[in-house]
């Protein structure tokens, strides 16, 4: 972490959670509506660290990150389409030509770090062990029809297993229920979508725009303290 720190009465409680690509720091900060998360960055030792605040649980924030070797303005992603993958690039600067459909999200590069580090207790949390992962994918898509944005799972990963999981599945208020279950994918994913006419969950690595409701995979290369599946 950088020297110049925030006063630690003044910091928030923050759990490091590392995350397994710049995809997935870009897809985590875009809901897919009209708001877009900004990016912070700070600089320790000769590398940044490019991170967004995610839920609260008790009294620690979930802070999700990324390490690279420069930074710029602006992160634009690209979500893919059918005949295009995923992308996400950083740019100083943005125009029509940036790319159609593109999400220009801003970089803002902090001098002293208002974290503290921490850790989310399990005494903070419940986690619910939940038997068929489809159910936890079809429980947020309609969430993301009532609320109008492309819901989220992460995708982590325990003892050689992989694990799918959401702080929102059960509507918690204060994001003190963490709802999970396993899956049986080897390889990476940017999205999951599901097909009301044919009531099928898939896998999805870009965006198709119909007939599919999505939600959104961040892939976590480190993972939450809490987190012990039974």
């Amino acid at each position: 972490m950088p020297s110049k720190r925030a006063n630690s009465k003044m910091s928030i409680r923050a759990e490091m959670v590392e995350l397994a690509s710049e995809l997935d720091l870009a897809r985590n900060a875009c809901t897919f509506d009209s708001s877009i998360a900004p990016i912070f960055a700070f600089k320790e030792e000769d590398k940044y660290v490019l991170f967004a605040t995610g839920e609260k649980v008790g009294n620690t924030t979930e802070v999700y990150y990324i390490k690279r070797d420069s930074i710029a303005k602006y992160c634009t992603y690209y979500p893919g389409s059918e005949s295009q993958s995923e992308e996400v690039k950083f740019v100083d600067e943005v125009n029509d030509q940036s790319g159609y459909k593109s999400f220009k999200i801003p970089v803002i590069e902090v001098l002293n770090l208002p974290l503290k580090k921490g850790a989310t207790s399990q005494r903070d949390i419940i986690t619910v062990h939940i038997k068929d992962p489809e159910s936890i994918i079809t429980g947020l898509v309609n969430k993301s029809i009532e609320d109008s944005i492309m819901e989220k799972v992460y995708v982590l990963g325990f003892n050689g297993e992989k694990f799918i999981g959401s702080f929102n599945l059960l509507g918690n208020e204060d994001n003190a229920i963490f709802a999970y279950s396993k899956i049986n994918h080897s390889n990476e994913f940017s999205f999951f979508r599901y097909s009301y006419t044919k009531g099928v969950t898939e896998t999805s690595s870009s965006l198709i725009e119909n007939p599919y409701i999505y939600i959104r995979a961040i892939n976590l290369s480190g993972n939450f303290k809490f987190f012990l599946p039974e």
